[in-house]
């Protein structure tokens, strides 16, 4: 029976076993993520034109999503704003999106990619924990959307720091 029991403990996955590398279809990016990944197209039109948003998701439970979500503007519009600027103006809308409070965002670095780090509780209990970082005129967007206390929070640098665009 002990042996059964090891037998059946060690087949079991670790809560920190390594992730499977994804590969964006379009070959843009790689990034570790939890489990299998869903793809969203969509183009939202605003005052400034069309923008491609093609989000790539995996769904761990109803409570946990974990999201890479690109954001194709017309290089027109970028040439007018500067890229800390865009990705302020998105952070805070995510936030507002979510009926939520902004925490951030703060300046980061991805690789030799200039970004910000945020976070937004939203008013239905969970919270967002994303990075946003430019490469041309596409904005990348990596989430986490969670519970406060949700051990998926540990993973969280994890996922942000296997993201690697293949682009220059």
């Amino acid at each position: 029976m002990k042996h059964l029991l090891a037998l059946l403990l060690t087949s079991l996955p670790r809560a920190d076993a390594d992730w499977p590398v994804y590969k964006s279809p379009d070959g843009q990016f790689t990034i570790a993520l939890p489990g299998k990944v869903t793809i969203k197209k969509a183009q939202n039109r605003y005052p400034f034109g069309l923008v491609t948003i093609i989000a790539h998701t995996h769904t761990a439970d109803k409570d946990t999503i974990w999201r890479v979500a690109t954001h194709d503007y017309l290089a027109a519009f970028v040439k007018q704003i500067t890229p800390a600027k865009l990705m302020d103006v998105m952070a805070r809308g995510m936030a507002k999106n979510i009926n939520g409070k902004l925490t951030g965002p703060k300046p980061i670095q991805h690789g030799k990619y200039a970004g910000v780090e945020f976070q937004a509780s939203g008013s239905d209990g969970y919270k967002v924990h994303g990075q946003l970082f430019t490469i041309g005129s596409r904005v990348y967007q990596l989430t986490l959307v969670t519970k406060p206390l949700n051990p998926a929070l540990k993973q969280t640098k994890k996922f942000f720091g296997s993201f690697k665009s293949t682009t220059n």
